[in-house]
Formats: C-alpha cells, sequence, structure tokens
C-alpha cells in the first residue's frame, strides 16, 4: 500500500484575536482524536499529523499539536 494524505481544510474570518485562540484549541483538540484514531488502526507506518494556520498577509504557518508547558505538566 501507498502512503495516503488526508486533508481538512476550515476557513474562518474572525472579528477578534480572542476568537482564534478559541479556534486554536479546537483544531488541537481535533487533531489528537485524529491521530489517536489513526495510531489504534495503523498498521505497520506510525501515521503523522501537522498542523497549520495561514492568512493572506502572514501566509502558513505551522502549529504545535500542544500548548507550551502542556507536555510537561501531563507527565
Amino acid at each position: 500500500m501507498t502512503l495516503r494524505t488526508w486533508t481538512i481544510e476550515l476557513r474562518v474570518d474572525f472579528d477578534g484575536k480572542e476568537k482564534e485562540e478559541i479556534m486554536l484549541k479546537a483544531m488541537r483538540s481535533a487533531a489528537k482524536g485524529l491521530i489517536t484514531t489513526a495510531t489504534l488502526i495503523a498498521d505497520t507506518r506510525k501515521p503523522d499529523i501537522a498542523l497549520s494556520s495561514s492568512d493572506m498577509f502572514v501566509g502558513a504557518e505551522e502549529i504545535s499539536m500542544f500548548e507550551d508547558g502542556e507536555l510537561e505538566s501531563g507527565l
């Protein structure tokens, strides 16, 4: 079998930064659910996931799946 890529793209226009923070948390949560499911059903290759955000002024930027300090506090 070949490696397959699945893409979900969401475009939203918010008037304020606070809504972008809410969306960022929602995206991280969705990504964690997706990678968990993919890991559970994967055969030989370990799944990989990438989050990014872009706009017409800044361009694309990669997003960490975890907030700063989240991994350390969960151990």
